[in-house]
C-alpha cells in the first residue's frame, strides 16, 4: 500500500513538473515571437523612415541619373530600343508571321541586358524589410553565381553582333518603311557593345557587388538597422535606371508574346 502511495506521489511530481515545463516553453515560446514581431516592426520603421527621406528630400538636390558618366549614352541606348520595339508592334498581321522567328529571336536578344539587371535591382526595391532579410542569402549566392570580379557570363547581355545580324535578315524580309526604326537598333548597336552595355554592366555590378558585401558584413554583425541604410541609400542611386529598364522589358515580354 506504501509503494502504491509512494508510486502515485511520484507520478503525480513528474505530471507536474512537466506541465510546469510546458508551462514555461510556452511562455517562452510567446516570448520570442513577441520579440520577433517587435524587432520586425522596428526594422520596417526604419526601412520607411530612410526611403520617406531619400522621397522627400534627396530627390530635391540630387540629379536622378545621379551623375552617372554613362546616363546620356545609356538612355539613348535604351531610346533607340524601345523605337524599334514600336515599329514592330505597328507591323500588320500579315507581316508578323513572315518574320515571326526572327522578330522573337531579336527580342530575346534585346532582354538579355535588361533581364539581367533588372533581376540584380529588383530585391533593393523591396518595401518590406522582413523580405528583404529572409531572401538575402538567396539573393548574394545568385549574384556570386552571376557575377564576380567583373565577369559577366556570355548569356546574361545582349550581344551586339547577333542583334546586327538578325536586322540585316529582317531588312530581307520587310519593306523599306518596316524596317527603317527596326534598323536604328543595327546602328545603335554598332557602338553599344564596348561603349554602353559592357561599361553600364560592369559598373552596376560593380557596384552591386561592394553593396552586397558591406549589407552582408552588417548582418553578420547584427547592425540591422545599418543593413537597410545601406539597401535605401543604394535603391535611391539606381531607382531611376532601374524603373526605365523594368519598364522596357515589360514592353518587350507583352511584344514577344503578341507576335
Amino acid at each position: 500500500m506504501s509503494i502504491a502511495i509512494q508510486s502515485d506521489v511520484f507520478w503525480s511530481a513528474i505530471s507536474a513538473l512537466a506541465a510546469f515545463a510546458g508551462l514555461l516553453g510556452s511562455a517562452a515560446a510567446g516570448t520570442y515571437a513577441l520579440f520577433k514581431a517587435g524587432r520586425r516592426r522596428r526594422l520596417q520603421g526604419v526601412l520607411d523612415k530612410e526611403r520617406q527621406f531619400y522621397e522627400n528630400q534627396a530627390r530635391r538636390v540630387v540629379s536622378p541619373s545621379n551623375g552617372s558618366p554613362q546616363g546620356s549614352t545609356a538612355d539613348q541606348y535604351i531610346r533607340d530600343i524601345r523605337d524599334g520595339l514600336m515599329t514592330i508592334g505597328k507591323l500588320d498581321e500579315k507581316q508578323r508571321p513572315a518574320a515571326k522567328d526572327k522578330l522573337r529571336e531579336l527580342i530575346d536578344q534585346l532582354r538579355a541586358t535588361h533581364a539581367t539587371l533588372v533581376e540584380t535591382l529588383e530585391p533593393f526595391t523591396t518595401n518590406d524589410a522582413t523580405v528583404f532579410f529572409d531572401q538575402f542569402d538567396k539573393l548574394n549566392q545568385h549574384f556570386g553565381s552571376l557575377y564576380h570580379s567583373g565577369n559577366i557570363p556570355h548569356n546574361a547581355r545582349t550581344l551586339c553582333g547577333d542583334v546586327i545580324e538578325i536586322v540585316n535578315e529582317l531588312a530581307t524580309q520587310l519593306a523599306l518603311d518596316e524596317w527603317h526604326s527596326i534598323r536604328k537598333i543595327a546602328y545603335s548597336m554598332r557602338r553599344a557593345d564596348n561603349d554602353i552595355i559592357v561599361p553600364v554592366m560592369q559598373e552596376i555590378l560593380a557596384r552591386t557587388e561592394v553593396e552586397l558585401s558591406l549589407i552582408s558584413s552588417s548582418i553578420r554583425d547584427k547592425e540591422f538597422k545599418k543593413a537597410l541604410w545601406l539597401k535605401e541609400r543604394y535603391r535611391f542611386d539606381v531607382t531611376y535606371l532601374y524603373e526605365r529598364l523594368d519598364e522596357a522589358l515589360t514592353q518587350m515580354s507583352q511584344l514577344r508574346s503578341q507576335i
